[in-house]
C-alpha cells in the first residue's frame, strides 16, 4: 500500500536538493520513492491541502444529493458531477492510455482529498484526488488512483477539469513548466489500455489545455504484483 501523504504540503522544502543533475533513474518501493524519481531535475509546484465540507441537498431527498465541497467546487457524489459554486458545471475530460477515447475506471466520487495548486507563488488551480470504485479501494489495486486537475481562470476555477489515472499517483508529484502558466504532472500508465506494459508520460497543462509528452525513460518490474516495486531506467 502506498505511503500515507502529508495532509499540508509545501513541496518545495522537501526537494531542495534537486537539481538538473539530480537522480533519474532507480527503484522505487512506495509512492514516495517513485514521486522523487519522476520529479527529478525539477522545481515541484507548492500544493497546500483545501478546506473541505459535505452535505446534503433535503434530508430525506429522493434520490439523494450529496456533495463534498472542496476550495470552490462542488463535487456531487451521486451526480458524478462537478460543479462551481454560484453555479456552473465543470466539464470532465477523460485521458485514457493509448486511445483517449477508452473508458477509465470508474472513480469513488466520495472524496475529501483536495489541494490549492501555486505556481511561481501564485494560484494556478485545484488538484484533487480519487480512489475507484472496487479497482482501487484495498491491496494492490489501491496503488492506482485519479488526478484531477481543474485550472482556474482568473480568481476562479475554469470550466474544463482533466482527469488522469496513473500509478502511485497524487497531487504531491506537480511541477512547474517551463511555460508561462504551465504545470505537469508525470504519470506511469500503461501503452494501452488493458496493457501489461508501462511507461513513463508528462502531462503538460495551463488553463487552455493538456498536452501529453513521452518520457523516454523505461519502466520495469512488478506493478501489477503484491509488492509492487518498480524500477525506472534514466537515459
Amino acid at each position: 500500500m502506498p505511503m500515507p501523504r502529508m495532509p499540508y504540503i509545501m513541496l518545495p522544502l522537501l526537494f531542495i536538493g534537486f537539481s538538473a543533475s539530480a537522480t533519474l533513474g532507480g527503484g522505487a518501493s512506495n509512492a514516495t520513492e517513485l514521486r522523487e524519481l519522476l520529479m527529478a531535475g525539477h522545481h515541484p509546484a507548492i500544493i497546500e491541502r483545501a478546506s473541505h465540507f459535505s452535505g446534503c441537498i433535503g434530508p430525506n431527498a429522493d434520490p439523494p444529493d450529496c456533495s463534498n465541497n472542496i476550495d470552490g467546487l462542488i463535487i456531487r457524489r451521486e451526480r458524478e458531477v462537478i460543479n462551481r459554486e454560484g453555479g456552473g458545471r465543470i466539464l470532465l475530460k477523460q485521458y485514457a492510455p493509448g486511445d483517449p477515447k477508452k473508458e477509465l475506471p470508474e472513480m469513488d466520487w466520495d472524496t475529501n482529498r483536495g489541494f490549492k495548486v501555486l505556481r511561481v507563488g501564485r494560484r494556478w488551480g485545484t488538484c484533487l484526488e480519487f480512489s475507484h470504485e472496487g479497482l482501487g479501494k484495498s491491496g494492490r489495486n489501491q496503488r492506482w488512483s485519479t488526478v484531477v486537475l481543474v485550472p482556474w481562470k482568473g480568481s476562479k476555477p475554469g470550466a474544463v477539469a482533466h482527469r488522469f489515472v496513473g500509478y502511485w499517483l497524487g497531487c504531491d508529484s506537480l511541477v512547474e513548466g517551463s511555460k508561462a502558466g504551465e504545470i505537469m504532472l508525470p504519470i506511469i500508465e500503461p501503452v494501452a489500455a488493458g496493457d501489461s506494459h508501462l511507461h513513463i508520460v508528462w502531462q503538460h497543462c495551463t488553463v487552455q489545455s493538456c498536452i501529453k509528452v513521452n518520457d523516454s525513460r523505461t519502466v520495469s518490474g512488478d506493478p501489477f504484483g503484491w509488492e509492487g516495486y518498480v524500477v525506472i531506467d534514466g537515459k
